[in-house]
């Protein structure tokens, strides 16, 4: 299916956008609506109050429902909070072939967030800042370069454990499966 559901959990207010990729061009979209609901349950993005929450998520996402004519099964999520924690790492490893493949930036990049320690936090994403092919630095996409080592240094993000649970049951108790969760 063509269509895309995402919630955004504000400071103040929750959206649920409804999307729909063009059949021909799945570079271009159009928005089928957007559903706003203030929302008292979460202050500095944090969840106060678990039901008035789930509530309030269930109206946004009602009206996007009720607009866009679609029913909504799952959703990617983003959110900002005051828990988010931004860590750099640096990781290198030895080139598996004479060139680099997928699974070598994979590989990498799995390095550098296994050599954080983050006790009662998880990680949201790893995102490369930028790669170091052999001795060559700040390269974008080092795939199919011929090297010998590969080195990342990479931006892990982070949440508290308990915030990330509670948000991800709220969602959950309101029907929506979370199919990935992005930091604003």
């Amino acid at each position: 299916d063509n269509i895309i559901t995402s919630i955004d959990i504000g400071g103040s207010k929750i959206k649920t956008v409804i999307w729909r990729f063009d059949e021909n061009d799945k570079n271009k979209f159009a928005v089928l609506w957007v559903g706003v609901v203030s929302s008292n349950a979460i202050r500095k993005w944090n969840i106060l109050d678990m039901d008035e929450f789930k509530q309030n998520l269930d109206k946004s996402l009602e009206e996007a429902e009720r607009m866009a004519w679609e029913q909504v099964a799952w959703a990617y999520v983003s959110f900002n909070s005051s828990s988010i924690e931004v860590v750099n790492n640096k990781w290198i490893i030895a080139v598996s072939w004479d060139e680099i493949r997928n699974d070598d930036v994979i590989r990498v990049l799995d390095m550098a967030r296994n050599g954080v320690e983050l006790p009662n936090r998880e990680i949201l994403k790893v995102i490369p800042d930028c790669f170091t092919v052999d001795l060559e630095e700040w390269i974008k996409s080092p795939v199919w370069m011929t090297a010998r080592k590969l080195e990342v240094r990479a931006n892990i993000f982070s949440i508290g454990t308990n915030v990330l649970n509670n948000i991800k049951k709220a969602i959950s108790d309101v029907g929506i499966e979370v199919l990935d969760i992005y930091p604003n």
